[in-house]
């Protein structure tokens, strides 16, 4: 018998249908039985005028308008017939179920009142929740017992399976000696009783306790808590919640969970008192196998081991399981962010909670040991004693369940993508990059219901992991993508592989890449898919600027976003305005580039900036105004974006980047002293891994800063040195070098310039003439703020007015060469 409020027609034994309301009209339109309401005051003569057969015929309701839905519009007799000779087409059924119940429970109340009707009537309606009826009976709960009860065993949960006060008492002991049986039963076929439940279930059928014990945990499960099993009231008979009280009657658990909501929660000692009975080791299974279906009644210490053995048990940072305790944000298709918490992404609740209360920590876990990463990041790890006990007593469904776990936790846990630079430190970075791997590694085959969360921390390591982890994860990602997989996940892989090829310096297959996915008729339906198009956009542009492209400003706004903008739109548009500004920076066109930018922090200001992409723009910004000579402004623009960002985020690349606009600014304005106090800073939060281009670059800008600085000092010996340490270096870094060959050319220079303040003559043209020779194929870039503009010029024009030596340099963005002397 199907569920729910309302009746149940029966004819010749056929199975009940639970439907609601019907209304019946005579050929002339007017209602001849409605609710039940209307039929109250029929008796059986006239019921049987007013339904007399010649008069019946089916015609829509006067009241049903073309635009309601298809079961209030359209005739309901037809339509139940039409499913009963065509077939039953769910989702027409289902439209029908309120006024069915309705029509039924009026059709009830009739026969109710007429016997003769009745007798005349070869159907018999029966409610399919008069079962459960008594559950409404119980207004309200008397938790003094309870209290009591809790009170008196203390500790000591034995006493509650000896002592015998109550029938009420009887009544919730029997509850959870099915729970016990229950889960005994599923960890050995041949043990379901234990001694202490033995004496409370003599003469009972063992197979129906246990059927018993697997509903009573469920309905825990739809009340919020196993602690629920002792409020249930008594009132009401067992074999109701036994047997009648369907799982999918929300009326019923509405009115039970609202009798429970004043109660205080008895999780923890349910908890106790059934784990009490499964944690035996003469089972044929341990209970911790019990962790994945019914982690409900495990110890939190259990949950924490489990889950600590299910990511490999050594070095698993912390903040994994802290994470639960926050949101996940994500991209909407309305391109909006949106968060989501840890079990609407699917984690198990009891799970959650575990981890979110105050005793998740190592101190209530005997089994696990602490640690910290290099950047003091704390880790659990498993004892080796307790790995080798849990590898002994877990089954293989068991681990595989727990590598899943650990795997939608890491997933849950991994920043989403296009939110800007992630706050993890590169050891914290390296080691959950290793624990992904290895919890993918424990699948032959991702499920379905995980995949598209892989995808997402693939993604997020692809776009900030660290260089050596970027492209495995790309290639994971790809190789988990289906055809069938939305636009989102399509288009983020193609742009985060295009990226990662573009900072190889393999631009043209950084090209193809996006090329061939927007071959395939991929079409963005909505303002998500639309913003991912314009990060597309953007990677195609950066490859142009990379190669100097002429034709880049007339391909710049191809795209736009969708009026009114998203947030993920109005992120990109103010990206899109950043490559523009970067744009005129390479090709010296610095007033356009400061004009750009100033335009892009005042970009749809209702919508605040985050803060990285104000780090980005305000930095650039104030390096374009150290190319104009504008160096005050540099500095009163760089100084108030410094003093937000905390001391322990020094290290990370705004940081280092404002610094170096700072030291830049300084040497402008000739106040060395501030230069170097600020390039001593940078070289102590400097970290040491150069594994990628924008690493190099920051750490080759701050070698060169405080080599200009000793040379502005006229310390020419040291500088020198600094000068000749820095050819090293260039030869060191590859990546750099390769992006870069002609910055070489300025090391030259500056060591030609000071040989000649020595008097080296000699030495100086040496040193000039591969500078020349250099640039004889090497075109100057503006990638260095002022290197290129100030410094070159500064030195070359000091060299020649002395020694007359010809120079030429080559200009990016198809400008005349410059030469010296002048031929203009």
């Amino acid at each position: 018998m199907l569920s729910g409020p309302g009746v149940a027609a029966r004819a010749n034994g056929s199975r009940p249908l639970t439907v609601k309301t019907l209304t019946i009209h005579s050929a002339s339109g007017s209602a001849l039985v409605s609710h039940c309401e209307n039929t109250k005051t029929l008796d059986g003569a006239a019921i049987r005028s007013r339904l007399h057969p010649q008069q019946l015929t089916c015609v829509r309701p006067p009241a049903c308008t073309a635009d309601r839905s298809m079961a209030q519009s359209m005739c309901l007799c037809s339509t139940v017939r039409d499913l009963a000779t065509t077939g039953v087409d769910e989702r027409r059924a289902m439209l029908l179920a309120s006024d069915l119940n309705k029509h039924l429970a009026a059709i009830h109340t009739i026969l109710a009142k007429s016997k003769p009707l009745n007798r005349n009537v070869h159907w018999q309606l029966i409610p399919s929740n008069q079962r459960t009826r008594k559950i409404f009976s119980v207004q309200s709960l008397d938790a003094t017992g309870l209290d009591r009860l809790r009170d008196s065993l203390g500790d000591n949960t034995d006493a509650f399976w000896s002592r015998d006060d109550s029938s009420a008492l009887a009544e919730v002991r029997r509850r959870f000696a099915c729970a016990a049986v229950f889960l005994r039963s599923v960890l050995d076929p041949d043990k379901w009783v234990s001694p202490a439940v033995a004496r409370l279930v003599q003469g009972s059928k063992l197979s129906e306790l246990r059927f018993a014990g697997k509903k009573y945990l469920k309905i825990a499960r739809r009340l919020g808590g196993i602690g629920s099993l002792f409020w249930l009231p008594t009132e009401v008979p067992s074999s109701t919640y036994e047997r009648y009280l369907n799982m999918d009657d929300d009326e019923a658990f509405a009115h039970l969970a609202s009798l429970g909501t004043s109660l205080p929660s008895h999780d923890d000692l349910a908890q106790r008192l059934i784990f009490g009975q499964v944690n035996d080791p003469s089972l044929r299974l341990s209970y911790h196998n019990l962790f994945v279906e019914y982690g409900d009644i495990l110890p939190i210490s259990d949950h924490l081991t489990l889950l600590t053995a299910g990511f490999g048990g050594v070095n698993v940072p912390c903040m994994l399981f802290e994470s639960v305790r926050g949101t996940k944000g994500r991209w909407t298709d309305e391109g909006e962010a949106q968060s989501t918490t840890a079990t609407e992404f699917g984690l198990p609740s009891r799970l959650v909670e575990s981890l979110s209360g105050s005793q998740a920590d190592a101190a209530q876990c005997p089994d696990i040991e602490t640690s910290n990463l290099e950047d003091g990041t704390p880790c659990w790890s498993i004892n080796s004693k307790s790995q080798e006990e849990l590898a002994a007593a877990l089954s293989p469904q068991t681990q595989e369940a727990l590598a899943s776990t650990a795997l939608r936790l890491i997933c849950f846990a991994t920043p989403p993508c296009y939110e800007g630079k992630s706050v993890w430190s590169r050891q914290l970075n390296s080691c959950i990059w290793s624990l992904l791997q290895k919890a993918m590694s424990q699948h032959q085959c991702i499920p379905m219901s995980l995949r598209r969360q892989v995808i997402e921390a693939l993604l997020f390591f692809s776009e900030r992991g660290l260089m050596e982890t970027r492209y495995p994860a790309i290639e994971r990602a790809r190789a988990l993508l289906h055809k069938s997989l939305p636009y989102y996940y399509q288009a983020s892989v193609t742009l985060f592989e295009s990226n990662i090829l573009r900072v190889n310096g393999d631009l043209g297959k950084s090209d193809a890449v996006i090329q061939d996915f927007l071959g395939r008729e991929h079409q963005p339906s909505n303002r998500c898919e639309n913003a991912l198009l314009g990060r597309l956009h953007v990677s195609l542009l950066e490859n142009k600027i990379a190669r100097y492209d002429k034709d880049v400003a007339l391909h710049m706004y191809n795209w736009k976003g969708i009026q009114p903008l998203s947030t993920f739109e109005i992120e990109v548009t103010r990206r899109l305005q950043g490559v523009a500004a970067k744009f005129f920076s390479t090709i010296g066109d610095f007033q356009t580039a400061r004009a750009s930018m100033e335009q892009h922090l005042t970009l749809n200001t209702t919508i605040p900036i985050r803060p990285n992409t104000r780090y980005l723009i305000t930095c650039k910004l104030s390096e374009v105004h150290c190319e104009l000579g504008e160096f005050d402004e540099a500095v009163q623009l760089i100084q108030p974006e410094m003093e937000t960002i905390p001391e322990a985020r020094w290290t990370e690349r705004p940081f280092r980047r404002f610094a170096l606009a700072l030291s830049e600014a300084r040497l402008g304005l000739g106040q060395l002293d501030k230069a170097d106090q600020t390039l001593s800073l940078l070289a102590k939060v400097e970290p040491p891994e150069l594994d990628d281009i924008n690493a190099q670059t920051l750490h080759m800008r701050r070698l060169i800063n405080t080599a200009r600085m000793t040379h502005e000092k006229l310390d020419f010996t040291e500088a020198i040195e600094k000068w000749e340490l820095l050819l090293k270096e260039f030869n060191e870094l590859t990546i750099f070098q390769s992006r870069h060959k002609w910055i070489q050319a300025i090391f030259y220079l500056s060591i030609a310039h000071a040989r000649l303040q020595l008097g080296d003559q000699q030495a100086a043209r040496e040193a000039w003439d591969l500078a020349v020779g250099i640039l004889r194929s090497e075109t100057v870039e503006y990638v260095l703020p002022t290197l290129a503009t100030r410094w070159l010029k500064k030195i070359v024009d000091d060299v020649h007015q002395a020694q007359q030596w010809p120079f030429r340099v080559m200009l990016p963005g198809g400008k005349p060469d410059v030469t010296w002397p002048s031929h203009s």
